[in-house]
């Protein structure tokens, strides 16, 4: 995703990069944040967090905290949907290679070899 949102700086500047950040035992008594990563101007990248959700542990809490969790992995996606639309509708510009790493350049320089190669194994199967 960073090569593609990087040949338009406005698309640069509005583009969002979630994360999860998920901390604690094996034992389910870890904890849970969403990170979210944006440049909104210039080279100053800020990192957003949400406040740490525990996991449940007990039956007696297992509604009340994992739809907290839910919410926090919807709304990751959600943040996720508005730059994948953002992305969908940006026109990617135009521009002409130069120097010798131009791609028709060396397929021309292919095919030439290519002929050339033929045209020789023909005259010396006529000769």
């Amino acid at each position: 995703m960073l090569l593609l949102v990087t040949y338009n700086s406005s698309l640069f500047h509005t583009s969002h990069v979630i994360g999860y950040s998920v901390t604690g035992q094996y034992d389910f008594y870890g904890n849970a944040s969403l990170l979210d990563v944006n440049t909104r101007a210039g080279f100053i990248t800020r990192v957003r967090k949400t406040e740490s959700l525990s996991f449940p542990h007990r039956g007696s809490n297992f509604v009340s905290r994992l739809l907290p969790l839910i919410t926090l992995a919807c709304n990751g996606k959600r943040i996720l949907d508005e730059t994948i639309k953002l992305l969908d509708r940006t026109p990617r510009p135009i521009n002409m290679s130069t120097g010798g790493d131009h791609w028709s350049s060396k397929l021309y320089l292919t095919i030439n070899v290519v002929i050339i190669i033929v045209i020789v194994i023909k005259k010396k199967k006529d000769s």
